[in-house]
């Protein structure tokens, strides 16, 4: 090996600076690609190492995270934890000790001084001046931006980052209780979306507070990339630059690799932290801008941010909009200082999934005003740490009928209580999907349907917003009765087809004596009166029984769901299990007795709320009671549902009426028509190519929202001078709109959770013809006298 002379040293360290600046400032994956090529210790293949040093790394990395918002969400977590992880360090406390916090929030308040760990607290001014620590800089193009991820965390000096960065599965942080990134691996998750090449610049300096040796001070630099395969491999390798086996390191007080303006590239120094660089990063579309994009993209995969983030894109051309501040979903949502901007329709709703083995979640149900766009098709998000684990779509809500919520309402459930040793089990390592077959998920997914199903509160709120929804239901149907009817004589296959799903004419429920009084709670509740659940002070129960406990209560309905100042459920002991809810002055608990137990057991317990404040935990108002351990009753078989005598064939054809002698009812389904400006066009996306949308109502019979929009309607318009003021046309489309989508529905509604693809593709498909057929229909005299004779109409 060839000896290096002290000027050789500073040469070459010189030399590595300047190509980590060089690489810093490539615009896309292109021209990083081709200084490589340059140069002559990069381009030399004897100076790349494979990825966590395994030749076959390719299966690992590459079957991680399947969408590029959780991988670069992941990024955004490694920054926090090195954040958390430096200012640890410069408190003297090692983080894996038991003098260390014991959770996320616990560190932001501790080593930030903010109230309750929660960015929610802080004045908006405050949380920009914080997120200064963590920032996503776009660069590049429009339609293949680059993303920089800088933090100003602990950093890692270059002897370090063969066991952090370039790794995959070390223990690093598995012993500390306030970080997230407990997989180690190293956000790799983020390389499938980087370019062809998967190209991908890390530059590290170790903080200040954390350096140990003479070695600590300098920076570090690394190029990750993608080698195809060569002579007898079959997989492609992720390797690193490592000239002669070590990480590339020079010596420097800072580097200028942030900006001063969008202008102004490269301008402002970093002494410390880590800058990654994601060349042609594939974020999809709708996500390659900061202003609605990338803003929105991780709204959808951080529902709470324990720091907030610096987003910047140097790409945008008005002079204002080129940077802002993420500080979660939780925050932007509810954002005291952004009054007119405030999504929640109310305070929402809060329960707690108390399962054996599993832990405490706690679920808040949070509904909007209006449609939330940002959110996409999220219905339920499964959050750990406020990083989304899990989501599933607005059809969650149709499954247990409640469709008027899709679009309107956000379930969170929050899993970082859950038992330790159950998130790996039930949650992908890339933490962007739930293993749904696992027993654990199964429990929590069919515990969560039957307390959202079963709460009052928010099935009352389904109601109204359903009668919100066909607040313009078409009250004018005596023309489309007819059209209907005369087809019915005609076809009994069409008649048939109506009487499916019962009388879906019946009038609309109205709230008896006016509107109901606005409950009015306390912030920090007084009151917790027993309405009914005990009995002289005893319950009753046999092992893995259900009892439940009304209470009166004063509480807010957000009280244990809040943002801030937010309250807890309390049980004593532990092992007994607990489910509560608030709605409108009454707390509900359910009380799961454990299975342990023997009967004849006693067992002193109590229920009731703490405010939470400075990570304490006491009850301080109560109910108390004594479990007493009873032997399960036998069952006996219920009763049959109708307990009629069977009736013969004979009597069922006495009883049949008369085929459509009258048609007193046509089952005409209600309909709303839907302009492009309307509410329901958005919650439902809509296109200009749908032709209606589906949604079941409360009583289980559907609304067809009728697209008025649709492209191809406004075009025969257009294109019929003699029929645009004729109405039988409009009546003519929705009854073909109509018999379609009642026929599609008997299909769709086997498969609820593709329903909305089978509706979508099929409306669209069906509107561009609907008109077409009906002039046929026409025709053949199955529409009503039409004096005009506009029917038959030629085109113009």
């Amino acid at each position: 090996m060839k000896n290096h002379s002290p000027s050789d040293e500073i040469l070459t360290q010189s030399s590595f600076k300047d190509l980590a600046l060089a690489l810093a400032k490539a615009p896309n994956e292109k021209k990083a690609l081709e200084i490589i090529e340059s140069h002559p210790l990069m381009k030399d293949p004897n100076n790349w190492r494979p990825y966590n040093q395994e030749e076959r790394n390719w299966d690992r990395i590459g079957a991680q995270a399947a969408d590029p918002i959780p991988a670069m969400a992941e990024k955004v977590t490694n920054c926090i934890d090195a954040v958390l992880m430096r200012a640890c360090w410069e408190k003297n406390i090692v983080p894996s000790s038991e003098k260390a916090p014991k959770t996320m929030r616990e560190a932001v308040s501790r080593f930030f001084n903010v109230s309750e760990g929660n960015i929610g607290n802080l004045a908006r001014s405050q949380r920009t001046a914080l997120a200064e620590n963590i920032q996503i800089i776009v660069t590049g193009t429009k339609r293949m931006p680059c993303y920089e991820i800088i933090d100003q965390g602990e950093g890692q000096p270059p002897h370090r980052f063969g066991s952090t960065f370039v790794s995959l599965g070390r223990d690093n942080k598995e012993k500390i209780a306030f970080v997230q990134g407990k997989y180690n691996m190293g956000g790799s998750a983020a390389l499938s979306y980087c370019g062809e090449k998967m190209s991908q610049l890390i530059i590290s300096r170790r903080a200040p507070a954390l350096r140990k040796i003479k070695e600590d001070e300098l920076w570090g630099f690394t190029f990750v990339r993608l080698r195809d395969p060569k002579g007898t491999e079959v997989l492609p390798i992720i390797e690193y630059f490592a000239p002669q086996k070590k990480i590339a390191a020079f010596n420097a007080d800072s580097m200028p690799l942030l900006p001063t303006t969008k202008d102004e590239l490269y301008s402002t120094c970093l002494r410390f932290g880590t800058y990654i660089k994601l060349y042609d990063y594939d974020m999809g579309p709708g996500a390659r801008s900061v202003e609605l994009g990338l803003n929105n993209a991780l709204s959808q995969c951080m529902f709470s941010c324990c720091l907030p983030v610096r987003l910047r894109d140097t790409r945008v051309e008005r002079e204002g909009t080129w940077e802002r501040t993420f500080s979660g979903t939780d925050v932007r949502l509810d954002d005291p200082e952004d009054e007119e901007g405030r999504y929640l329709y109310n305070e929402g709703y809060s329960f707690n999934l108390n399962l054996p083995g599993i832990g405490n979640l706690v679920v808040n149900a949070l509904p909007f005003k209006a449609h939330v766009n940002w959110l996409g098709k999220i219905g339920v998000m499964y959050v750990r740490n406020g990083q989304v684990h899990h989501t599933e779509d607005q059809y969650f809500f149709t499954d247990i009928n409640f469709a008027a919520l899709r679009g309107r309402m956000l379930v969170v459930v929050d899993c970082t209580n859950m038992a330790k040793q159950l998130p790996h089990l039930v949650f992908s390592t890339a933490r962007d999907r739930m293993k749904k077959k696992h027993p654990a998920a199964k429990k929590i997914m069919a515990e969560l349907k039957d307390a959202i199903k079963n709460h009052s509160g928010i099935k009352e709120l389904n109601r109204l917003f359903h009668e919100e929804n066909i607040k313009n239901i078409a009250t004018d149907t005596q023309e489309i009765e007819e059209i209907l009817g005369k087809m019915m004589d005609s076809d009994p296959t069409l008649a048939q087809l109506f009487g499916l799903g019962g009388a879906l004419m019946k009038k609309l429920r109205t709230m008896h004596g006016g509107k109901k009084g606005r409950f009015e709670g306390k912030r920090f509740p007084t009151i917790l009166n027993l309405e009914k659940g005990i009995k002289d002070g005893e319950i009753t129960i046999y092992p893995g029984g259900i009892r439940e406990i009304t209470a009166i209560t004063d509480a807010n309905n957000d009280y244990l769901s809040r943002i801030r100042e937010k309250g807890k459920v309390v049980v004593s002991p532990e092992m007994i299990s607990c489910v509560c809810s608030l709605s409108d002055g009454l707390a509900k608990f359910k009380i799961i007795a454990p299975e342990s137990l023997c009967v004849g057991e006693e067992l002193q317990g109590s229920i009731g709320f703490s405010d939470v404040m400075d990570f304490q935990r006491s009850m301080r108002l109560a109910l108390n009671f004594k479990l007493k351990i009873i032997e399960k009753p036998a069952t006996n078989p219920l009763p049959p549902d109708n307990p009629e005598k069977s009736k013969t064939p004979k009597e069922e054809c006495e009883q049949e009426p008369p085929r459509f002698a009258a048609r007193p009812n046509l089952n005409l389904p209600k309909y709303v028509k839907v302009e492009k400006d309307d509410e329901q066009y958005t919650r439902f996306q809509m296109t200009e190519d749908d032709g209606f949308a589906i949604e079941p109502d409360p009583d289980g019979h559907i609304v067809v929202y009728v697209n008025m929009a649709n492209k191809h309607y406004i075009d025969f318009i257009l294109r019929n001078r003699s029929l645009r003021q004729d109405p039988i046309i409009e009546k003519q489309y929705i009854v073909s709109l109509l018999i379609f989508a009642v026929s599609l529905w008997q299909r769709a509604k086997k498969n609820l959770s593709e329903s909305e693809n089978i509706v979508r593709q099929a409306s669209a498909s069906y509107a561009q013809i609907s008109l077409f057929i009906v002039r046929i229909l026409g025709r053949q005299s199955m529409v009503v006298e039409n004096p005009t004779g506009a029917i038959g109409a030629e085109e113009d």
